[in-house]
């Protein structure tokens, strides 16, 4: 049998990568909407304009899909990761994550954390894929102990403890729009709101030094 020419080959390769994307940002969105137990293969497969069976081909069915969705997020927070590294200080690592907040992936995740959050089983403490997300969330807490090791930071303090306030204060505005505008009256994207909230993030860092 005569094999296919060199250019036919690495088009049939790219179309086929182009659908699997196509399959993991529908997905991404299905999954941020409705939950991994709300999302529907079929409608996946209708959004990214490809054939059911096309998703169980490549991932093998709707777990197999969200853990490949979890994949990706793993390797935007290494993105952050490697952005935060050009911050000096804490503060101005808090304020990069904040106004992160308001990109359109970030609020992908943000819902997407929430409907897990929602759907877990309180009697099982399994988290897909758990270990591999545990290193980009612990970058946070690294931060805190660098911050606290150069004095910018009170050592004093509990660093996991602030770790997990400074992320939820960073984030809590944009995972919590209607909260945001029943206290501002704002929605989080606007400008304005998310110049003073960046601001008094800082200004809170600040704040955490040891007293003279």
């Amino acid at each position: 049998m005569t094999a296919p020419p060199a250019g036919a080959a690495a088009a049939t390769l790219s179309q086929g990568a182009d659908k699997r994307e196509r399959i993991l940002e529908a997905a991404t969105d299905q999954f941020a909407a409705k939950g991994l137990a709300g999302a529907r293969v079929d409608e996946i497969a209708r959004a990214a304009q490809v054939n059911k069976q096309l998703v169980y081909y490549y991932f093998g069915g709707k777990l197999g899909l969200y853990n490949e969705v979890l994949g990706h997020m793993i390797e935007e927070s290494r993105q952050k990761i490697d952005a935060e590294a050009a911050c000096e200080t804490l503060a101005e690592r808090m304020a990069l994550l904040t106004r992160s907040g308001t990109h359109p992936n970030s609020v992908r995740w943000q819902r997407l954390l929430g409907w897990e959050a929602l759907e877990a089983n309180p009697d099982d403490g399994e988290i897909i894929r758990e270990e591999d997300r545990r290193g980009a969330w612990q970058r946070h807490l690294a931060s805190v102990l660098e911050a606290q090791q150069s004095g910018e930071v009170d050592p004093e303090l509990d660093p996991e403890a602030l770790a997990l306030a400074l992320v939820s204060i960073a984030i809590l505005p944009f995972m919590l729009p209607q909260v945001t505008k029943f206290i501002t009256g704002k929605r989080p994207a606007d400008e304005e709101l998310l110049e003073r909230y960046e601001a008094l993030v800082g200004q809170l860092v600040a704040h955490l030094r040891v007293s003279a």
